[in-house]
C-alpha cells in the first residue's frame, strides 16, 4: 500500500589499525644517472614525506531494503598520535617532525530519506589536541614537487587516453549489420508498439520520480574547531634551520552552510559562513637569538560572509556580503626580521627559477616518452633543493 513503511536495513563496519603509514617518495631523488644527478653521497638517499598514526573508524549506512537505495550515512573517524615527519632512504633514515603527534575526530552524517524536502549533509572536524606544524622552505619544495608529479601522472595519462577515443568511420560489415535490425524492426510495429507503450508508462513514472529527486534541495553543513593551532616557518635554503616567525591561533571555532537547489528548480544557491579565533605572533631575533613578540596583544578576528536573496527590497537578485570585525592589532618587530624574511623571500624566487629552467630542459630532450619525461621534471625540482641556495 502507498501508507506502508519502508523496510530498513542498517550495516555498520568498524575498521582499527594501531598504526598507519603513508609514504610519498620524491622520485626525483633516486639514484640514477642522468645531467640532474647530484655528487654528493647523502643526495643518493631517496626523499620522503611520512603521515602515520592510529586509527579507529566507524561507518553505520541505513538503505531501503526492497530499493537497496542507501537512505542515511553516518561516520566517524577517531585519529591518534598523528604526525608528519620527513625522512630519507627506505629505511626511513635522518626523520625530521614536521607535525607533533596530535588528536583529533572527524564526524560524516549524510540524510537522504524520500519523506524529507532537503538532503542535508553534515561535516564536523574537530581537534582534541593543540596543533603544533613547524613547515621549512625545503619541505615545502618537496611538497611541491610531490604535488607537481602527482598532477602530471593523471594529466599526462588523461592525454594518452585522448589520442585512443577517436571518431572512426562504420566499416562496410557494420552497416550492414544496421541495415538488417532496422528492417527487422520495421516487420514488426505491432508488438513493438505493444512493448513500447508499457515502458513508455514505466519510463514516465521513474521520470517523474528523477525529477522529483533532482528538484530537492541540498544543505550542506561544516563545522571545524581547534583550541590551539601553531605554524612555525623556518628557512633551511642554506643548509642550517634559521627560524623566521610563528602564529599561533588560539579557541578557532569555523563554521558554514550551502544550500542550493536541485536541477529542475528555479532558485539560486546560497550560503552563509563564519570564524571566530585570536591570533598571536612571534619573531626569530637572529641579533639577540631568542624569540621576540610580533603581535604585542591577542589580535582578535571575527569574520562573517553570506550570499542569499535580497530581504529589504523585494527582488529576485542575490546579494554578498561579507562583514570583518577586528581589535586593534599592535606589531613590534626588528630590522633583522625584516632582513631574513626578505632573504627567505629571494631564495624561494631563486630556487623556483632554477626549477622552471631545469623542468624546461628536460621537457625539449623527452617529449615522446610521458614517463621519462616526468622522472626528468622530479629529478630536475630535486637538483636545486639539494644545493642549498
Amino acid at each position: 500500500t502507498q501508507g506502508q513503511l519502508p523496510t530498513l536495513k542498517k550495516t555498520n563496519y568498524q575498521i582499527e589499525s594501531s598504526n598507519m603509514r603513508l609514504v610519498l617518495v620524491d622520485l626525483g631523488s633516486i639514484d640514477s644517472s642522468g645531467p640532474f644527478v647530484s655528487t654528493k653521497r647523502a643526495s643518493a638517499l631517496t626523499e620522503t614525506i611520512v603521515l602515520q598514526g592510529k586509527m579507529k573508524a566507524n561507518f553505520q549506512m541505513t538503505s531501503d531494503s526492497k530499493s537497496d537505495v542507501t537512505l542515511e550515512k553516518d561516520y566517524k573517524i577517531d585519529a591518534e598520535r598523528v604526525e608528519i615527519y620527513t625522512a630519507q632512504g627506505a629505511q626511513l633514515l635522518h626523520p625530521v617532525q614536521v607535525l607533533e603527534p596530535a588528536k583529533f575526530a572527524i564526524f560524516y552524517y549524510q540524510n537522504e530519506n524520500v519523506g524529507v524536502s532537503s538532503h542535508l549533509t553534515d561535516l564536523k572536524f574537530v581537534t582534541l589536541s593543540p596543533i603544533d606544524l613547524t613547515v621549512s622552505m625545503q619541505n615545502a619544495a618537496l611538497a611541491s614537487t610531490l604535488a607537481s608529479s602527482i598532477t602530471d601522472s593523471f594529466s599526462s595519462d588523461k592525454d594518452g587516453n585522448d589520442d585512443e577515443d577517436e571518431f572512426h568511420s562504420l566499416t562496410a560489415t557494420d552497416a550492414s549489420r544496421i541495415a538488417r535490425l532496422d528492417s527487422a524492426l520495421m516487420k514488426e510495429p505491432d508488438e513493438s508498439t505493444q512493448s513500447c507503450s508499457s515502458s513508455e508508462h514505466r519510463s514516465q513514472i521513474s521520470v517523474h520520480a528523477g525529477k522529483q529527486q533532482k528538484s530537492r534541495r541540498r544543505t550542506i553543513r561544516v563545522k571545524m574547531t581547534s583550541p590551539e593551532a601553531t605554524l612555525t616557518v623556518t628557512n633551511d635554503f642554506q643548509g642550517l634551520d634559521e627560524a623566521l616567525f610563528k602564529i599561533v591561533a588560539m579557541n578557532c571555532v569555523f563554521g558554514g552552510e550551502m544550500n542550493y537547489p536541485g536541477i529542475f528548480a528555479h532558485e539560486k544557491p546560497c550560503f552563509g559562513c563564519n570564524m571566530n579565533t585570536s591570533i598571536l605572533a612571534d619573531y626569530f631575533d637572529a641579533a639577540s637569538n631568542r624569540w621576540e613578540t610580533l603581535l604585542t596583544s591577542p589580535w582578535e578576528l571575527t569574520f562573517n560572509a553570506s550570499r542569499s536573496p535580497q530581504t529589504r527590497q523585494q527582488s529576485k537578485r542575490m546579494s554578498t556580503t561579507f562583514d570583518i570585525e577586528s581589535s586593534s592589532c599592535h606589531v613590534s618587530f626588528s630590522e633583522h626580521f625584516l632582513v631574513n624574511v626578505g632573504a627567505a623571500s629571494r631564495m624561494w624566487s631563486v630556487y623556483s627559477g632554477a626549477t622552471k629552467q631545469a623542468t624546461a630542459l628536460v621537457e625539449k630532450s623527452a617529449k615522446d616518452d610521458s614517463s621519462k619525461r616526468r622522472l626528468s621534471r622530479s629529478m630536475a625540482a630535486h637538483c636545486p633543493r639539494v644545493c642549498h641556495l
